[in-house]
């Protein structure tokens, strides 16, 4: 470090001013001033570490293209797939096991052993082919967003423990298909995690997901449907264009809004209501009121409502048997009061 600063001091001059004035954004309270010329600075440092992360997800796509072709000559237009492939395995087993050391190598591993499938099969067989290996590739990197899609789901669902004994049920869906709806999925998972570590209401929630997806370039939008739930049954939710919950065969009113990555400046309402004992509530996706029979006729909401009091495998299934065009994801959770005295 002292041999960099004595051979390059305006280079480390330059640096340390950059960490001052980094961490000075980031701790410090700003003047009116200064949020007056470029706004909040949840939005500014919000939309600052997104440019960042998307920079490093560009980055490893180019640096991965000329590496590959540079040292390969392979024209592999497929490995930001793999890459998902790979980040996808490693959320399962992190899902499975709670072991992130443990699903950062399970990931590297399944990435690199589809990446040597793919050189044996594929492009050992187009060496020097530069156009046909483009033309390959880009069709097997649609056809792996898809397969990770169908295995995977656009639809997502998280359950996650809160201090107090208290949990977050979170259910939604991402529009389109393909490579960018399933990297929209991811980023959408990631950022659950770190926000329910944050002490935040459903509403705060939807309304930071909200930015972080509208200041992105994925394009288009996620369907969100949030609640915290007490031990003693107080349950709050923030709708964004989701399917409204369904509570002992009813539909539940509740206020909802656009849904996530349509428009920065959405906001975000709550509803609470009170559990009794025994009581339930479903939530769905809408892969399950757009089933589809063979004379194209859809199950509808009505329907959805009859059964939306039985188990979840009941729900599905009854779906599915009618047609399913789309994900189906049913959540149910049945209201037990905590014991006195219980740990």
């Amino acid at each position: 470090m002292n041999r960099f600063v004595e051979r390059h001091p305006v280079w480390s001059l330059l640096i340390l001013v950059v960490i001052v004035v980094a961490l000075w954004l980031i701790f410090a309270t700003w003047p009116q001033g200064l949020e007056e010329v470029i706004g909040r600075k949840k939005v500014f440092l919000n939309a600052l570490f997104n440019g960042v992360t998307l920079g490093g997800l560009y980055f490893l796509v180019a640096s991965g293209f000329t590496l590959i072709f540079g040292l390969m000559r392979n024209v592999n237009l497929a490995h930001g797939s793999i890459y998902l492939f790979g980040g996808y395995i490693g959320y399962t087993t992190d899902n499975l096991t709670g072991s992130w050391l443990f699903s950062f190598v399970t990931a590297f591993v399944a990435a690199a052993l589809l990446g040597m499938v793919l050189q044996v099969l594929v492009f050992r067989r187009m060496e020097g082919q530069d156009l046909r290996q483009t033309l390959v590739t880009i069709g097997i990197s649609i056809v792996l967003a898809d397969l990770m899609l169908w295995g995977f789901g656009g639809d997502f669902y998280q359950v996650i423990p809160q201090p107090g004994r208290s949990a977050l049920l979170v259910i939604g869906d991402v529009s389109g298909k393909g490579l960018r709806a399933a990297m929209t999925g991811t980023l959408v998972l990631g950022a659950l995690r770190s926000l329910a570590q944050e002490a935040l209401s459903p509403a705060q929630m939807l309304h930071r997901l909200n930015q972080q997806l509208a200041a992105s370039s994925n394009g288009g939008f996620v369907t969100c449907l949030i609640l915290a739930i007490t031990p003693a049954g107080a349950v709050t939710l923030a709708n964004a264009g989701h399917i409204p919950p369904y509570c002992n065969g009813e539909e539940l009113n509740t206020d909802s809004s656009l849904p996530l990555g349509v428009a920065a400046e959405a906001e975000y309402a709550e509803t609470t209501l009170q559990l009794s004992p025994g009581q339930t509530l479903t939530l769905i996706s809408d892969g399950i009121v757009e089933a589809q029979s063979a004379t194209g006729e859809l199950y509808g909401f009505a329907r959805t409502a009859a059964v939306s009091a039985q188990s979840a495998q009941a729900i599905a299934r009854a779906a599915q048997q009618f047609g399913q065009e789309d994900d189906i994801t049913v959540l149910t959770l049945t209201f037990v009061p905590v014991a006195a005295g219980a740990a």
